[in-house]
């Protein structure tokens, strides 16, 4: 039997998403683990990077706090997405499972907010460039990787999403994801120090387009990069659409919505 949704379709399904998303940003907020997760791992992230800086005799950058903020959007994604086997030991998992909605919009609500969880810690990334360079610089491209990012980490927290539904050992996959993107990004160092074919396999995760944004050399590769993250985003958008369809179903077959 399949459900209706044309009723929570067009305005109203954006409305319930968003409705929902507030709903777990507020449960994400008052959840300690969490919120240390966004805070203190950008903080590490970024004195780390200073101390590289000093260590190798190289200026401290003014893109430290953006590239500190997309570091922790993505920490942030990949720790707060595991609410789902959270959810799971509370036994709610089933009833998002079964919600009228398309699991689309159900797990999409939760992964955005898990996403947006990271921006907790752009105060703290601001403060560290004020540490390090006395000052801090904003302009279009610094802004623009920060919206990106956010789009990247929503659209990839939805593929992971699915691999949290599907099984209840996705939690050990989670420092796996973390540092692999950190790295092929260009968070870490410039991505163009990379093998040829580890940027490559860079481009096809949204989050390398939109931190080049901020690298880039030209305007030109700019908005090349940034459309590239676009792009990407949303292939990766439908396919956390269909995974999440697909896993729920397989889900609900196998039985491990649950913890027995």
């Amino acid at each position: 039997m399949q459900r209706d949704t044309s009723h929570v379709s067009g305005q109203g399904g954006v409305r319930a998403i968003l409705a929902m998303t507030r709903f777990h940003l507020k449960q994400l907020l008052r959840t300690p683990f969490f919120v240390q997760t966004a805070l203190l791992t950008p903080v590490s992230f970024a004195l780390l990077k200073w101390l590289g800086a000093a260590g190798s005799g190289v200026p401290v950058q003014q893109s430290l706090w953006v590239d500190t903020v997309v570091a922790g959007l993505w920490a942030s994604t990949t720790t707060a997405v595991g609410i789902i086997g959270f959810q799971r030991f509370q036994g709610t998992l089933e009833h998002l499972a079964s919600s009228v909605l398309p699991p689309g919009q159900v797990f999409g609500a939760l992964t955005a907010a898990a996403a947006g969880l990271g921006l907790l810690g752009v105060p703290l990334a601001v403060a560290v460039q004020l540490l390090a360079t006395g000052s801090v610089q904003v302009n279009a491209r610094f802004v623009m990787t920060i919206v990106l990012s956010g789009l990247a980490c929503a659209a990839s927290a939805g593929v992971l999403a699915s691999l949290f539904v599907l099984t209840r050992r996705a939690t050990a996959f989670e420092p796996l994801l973390l540092m692999p993107i950190w790295l092929l990004s260009g968070v870490v160092i410039p991505a163009q120090v990379l093998p040829a074919s580890a940027q490559v396999v860079a481009w096809l995760h949204p989050l390398s387009g939109a931190v080049r944004v901020t690298h880039a050399e030209t305007s030109t590769e700019a908005i090349v990069s940034a459309c590239v993250s676009i792009a990407t985003s949303l292939i990766w958008l439908l396919v956390a659409r269909r995974l999440l369809v697909a896993a729920t179903r397989r889900a609900r077959i196998d039985a491990t919505l649950s913890l027995s």
